[in-house]
């Protein structure tokens, strides 16, 4: 069974976007550097994977805009899937639900720092728990973004989340690079290794992608809950070949200009 409220492009990228942004995430501490890297107990292999169900309120700032996401993927096939926020209830604004995965998307409403009560139920479980969403977060990335050299990103906010996560996406057709790092909650700023991109000193057209999520998190036994506020930043290896070249953009802005479309 398949029910829809947009159409499946958007839902497509959703289901893209979550799984990317939040979920691929990885505690690489091979990283050869000064930053301070942490492990973590949230189950980011399972996560990864897909392999345990999860539910997700992102917001993400982009364009000078704040743009909020709420989703919950879940394994097997429920027949009746309620959630209520802060004693409110939600409506879906899609639903799918295909081989053994059922995946239900819906909008927030609940400013930065603010608690997030919960109550979902899925058949016959139920969940309930609260987390909070970050607090504001002003990045600060580098004007340029320089090949031969390490490169910084900043950032403040109003309160430590559980931990901060910072990504870097790189691609030219000839190399590729994308990697995530864990930092702890205190952190305010990364500093990326030349090494991580040394293959593309000599790339004639590309991109570069920089994330800054700060996240917290709540486990149940069988769902993990993520609250997340980030922001990102892109650049053209070369602007002339990037301006002639299909840009390949972030899956966070592919998601937002579908949804422009789709309504």
């Amino acid at each position: 069974m398949v029910t829809m409220k947009k159409n499946y492009t958007t839902l497509f990228l959703m289901m893209l976007f979550v799984s990317m942004f939040a979920f691929s995430c990885s505690s690489s501490n091979d990283n050869k550097n000064d930053n301070e890297l942490i492990d973590t107990d949230l189950p980011i292999q399972d996560l990864m994977n897909e392999s345990i169900s999860h539910m997700y309120f992102g917001i993400e700032a982009y364009g000078g805009y704040y743009y909020r996401e709420g989703l919950i993927f879940l394994l097997g096939l429920p027949e009746d899937v309620s959630l209520t926020i802060n004693g409110n209830e939600v409506e879906f604004n899609f639903e799918m639900q295909f081989m053994q995965i059922s995946m239900y998307g819906f909008e927030f409403d609940v400013e930065m720092g603010q608690n997030i009560l919960y109550e979902l139920n899925a058949g016959d479980r139920q969940y309930a728990g609260t987390v909070r969403l970050p607090g504001n977060m002003e990045a600060q990335f580098p004007e340029t973004f320089d090949l031969t050299s390490n490169n910084t990103v900043s950032w403040t906010m109003s309160q430590d989340p559980m931990m901060n996560i910072v990504g870097i996406e790189l691609d030219d057709y000839d190399n590729y690079v994308d990697e995530f790092f864990t930092l702890p909650g205190s952190a305010r700023s990364y500093t990326f290794d030349r090494r991580l991109y040394s293959g593309f000193t000599n790339s004639e057209w590309g991109y570069v992608a920089l994330d800054i999520s700060a996240l917290n998190y709540n486990i149940h036994q069988d769902l993990v809950v993520l609250a997340s506020v980030s922001a990102d930043h892109d650049y053209p290896i070369n602007d002339e070949y990037y301006k002639e070249m299909p840009q390949k953009k972030s899956l966070f802005r592919r998601n937002i200009e579908a949804y422009q479309k789709a309504e």
